[in-house]
């Protein structure tokens, strides 16, 4: 109860609600023409294509790689390992 001063007797009731729900479909039938989804198909590959020629361009894309210093260091290994073998 919302009341600070709880009464001696709570409210008794009951309510009953019934709620009808009749299913029934439309007389209207709706078809996308196939030129309409054809085109929604480029459209989006268009779009998907602008994207990540965006992404691509704005350096999205790169990974960063190790120092060239390394390289150099596992190339004079490889070489020594295949001369004395």
């Amino acid at each position: 109860m919302p009341y600070k001063v709880q009464p001696a007797k709570l409210p008794e009731g009951s309510i009953a609600i019934r709620t009808s729900v009749i299913w029934s479909t439309p007389n209207v039938s709706f078809v996308i023409p196939l030129w309409v989804i054809i085109l929604a198909i480029l459209l989006g590959l268009l779009v998907l294509a602008m994207l990540t020629l965006a992404l691509w361009k704005c350096g999205f894309f790169d990974r960063a790689r190790p120092p060239q210093d390394d390289m150099a260091d596992r190339e004079q290994l490889t070489n020594n390992k295949t001369t004395d073998a």
